[in-house]
């Protein structure tokens, strides 16, 4: 590489809202990071993709067999470990193929998306339905090992520790009620779940793109546990982009828990969700990236006329 790394404004801001003094030393690390990816799997690095991710640096790239690649180098402020593996389980399933990773640094090359649609520049319904599909591949590869992912109960355990921390902040403040609610949700969904796959961590239409072989799924938080939280978290962590969403969203839920008797499990994991959501949108620093018309946050009294009317 024989010019200077571009580095988009977005996520140059992110790192360093976030995780300060980590995401400037990653920053200031980052050409030296690529060009070492770059000389190790011969590749010819283009520019980064605008506006880019919030937590990493994204960019195609062309291997030495003359084939496109994608070549992502994530900030260690943001750590996922299980992201490489999690995306070698799937092998290409339902989610985008990971041709080499170096886990030290969080650099993968993955399979290029083209033409790369992404899910949110969809209407709120069609964008509930992809990430249905792509959810349903995704659970019905047989799940790994227990000791070879982290289980979903010490993700719940971060987000109830957070929940908490941000509740504290909150201006103006949640109903203490609703947030103990959603507490008592994350403990029992957790210990009482016996249908148990590997979870993407983070799926909603900003995480699915189209490429040639149909919608997959990128930039995944693997952990083990309950299918059904996948369904609350997709649909707690959409904003409930306008009023179309209640539809969108129950056609969502419509598909994705085809293989339950009940679609309860997935309203309880939506509300316990959103209430982390929202609290979070009054603090992330990647709320404010650009995101067009869209909100980053969720209405919990929206929220709960939604779980009434399901």
């Amino acid at each position: 590489m024989t010019t200077a790394l571009r580095i988009p404004d977005r996520l140059a801001h992110t790192v360093v809202s976030a995780f300060g003094d980590v995401g400037r030393n990653w920053l200031a690390r980052l050409p030296s990071l690529v060009a070492d990816a770059a000389s190790a799997w011969q590749l010819h690095v283009g520019a980064p993709f605008e506006p880019g991710g919030n937590v990493g640096w994204v960019a195609p790239v062309r291997r030495a067999d003359g084939s496109d690649a994608v070549l992502k180098v994530e900030c260690p402020g943001h750590p996922n470990p299980w992201a490489a593996k999690g995306l070698q389980h799937w092998a290409g399933r339902g989610a985008a193929r990971l041709f080499d990773s170096d886990e030290a640094t969080q650099v993968l090359l993955l399979e290029r998306c083209v033409p790369g649609t992404n899910g949110d520049d969809l209407d709120v319904a069609t964008g509930n339905e992809i990430v249905a599909s792509v959810l349903a591949e995704l659970h019905a590869v047989d799940p790994p090992a227990e000791d070879e992912f982290e289980p979903l109960a010490m993700l719940v355990e971060r987000f109830r520790e957070t929940m908490w921390d941000w509740f504290e902040r909150f201006e103006p403040p949640v109903d203490r009620g609703v947030v103990a609610h959603a507490d008592e949700l994350f403990t029992s969904l957790t210990s009482s779940s016996t249908d148990t796959v590997l979870l993407h961590g983070d799926l909603g239409p900003g995480n699915v793109v189209l490429s040639e072989r149909g919608w997959l799924a990128i930039d995944p938080y693997p952990v083990l546990g309950d299918r059904a939280f996948d369904v609350g978290h997709d649909l707690s962590r959409c904003d409930l982009r306008d009023a179309r969403a209640a539809s969108g969203a129950g056609r969502s839920r419509a598909v994705c828990t085809s293989r339950w008797s009940t679609g309860r499990s997935e309203t309880r994991w939506d509300f316990a969700n959103a209430s982390t959501v929202r609290n979070s949108s009054h603090r992330s620093a990647w709320c404010s990236k650009a995101q067009g018309s869209r909100k980053c946050g969720v209405s919990l009294g929206q929220m709960a006329t939604r779980l009434v009317v399901h």
